[in-house]
């Protein structure tokens, strides 16, 4: 899989690139609807779109909610494909279903499994995210509720909001 990076990093060339990646499934998965069992229809969805939509999405999904808006819609569009149902069916009830989070959840859940990562399966990371994420007892000494919290790092600018750090 690729990863394209343009110079604001609002990562919209790279959600065009899944975008495009998975809006021939849409198609395919259609026609394969009235064909296929429920359970390989899935199973194309988890072996051929699922996989696209994860890869890095802690880093891409750190964009506006607009940006990512057309990747949520297709995916909720094959969602409604996979399982036959009308266009009108609840959204949360398609992830439900499948056992899935929409995109904005799915994006914190990764980042969260990322910072479990980094503060205590640090030999499961490359060793440049071994310093990201601290707990504030390393910061300073008092003994507080929150000294097992993670510390935040707080920018100063909209940029600074955008980096993983934040």
């Amino acid at each position: 899989m690729d990863i394209y990076i343009d110079d604001e990093l609002n990562w919209q060339a790279h959600i065009t690139y899944v975008y495009t990646k998975i809006i021939k499934f849409t198609g395919i998965l259609y026609k394969l609807r009235s064909k296929l069992s429920y359970e390989w229809l899935k199973a194309i969805y988890f072996a051929f779109v699922y996989p696209h939509l994860l890869y890095i999405i802690e880093i891409y999904a750190n964009t506006f909610i607009s940006y990512l808006d057309r990747l949520m819609k297709l995916n909720n569009k094959i969602l409604i494909i996979i399982q036959n149902q009308h266009l009108r069916f609840h959204v949360l009830e398609l992830y439900t279903i499948f056992n899935l989070l929409p995109l904005d959840q799915m994006y914190n859940q990764q980042l969260q499994m990322s910072v479990f990562k980094c503060l205590y399966h640090s030999n499961l990371v490359p060793s440049v995210f071994h310093s990201y994420f601290t707990c504030n007892r390393e910061i300073h000494s008092d003994s507080t509720r929150a000294q097992n919290n993670l510390h935040i790092f707080t920018p100063n600018t909209a940029y600074g909001k955008r980096t993983v750090k934040y």
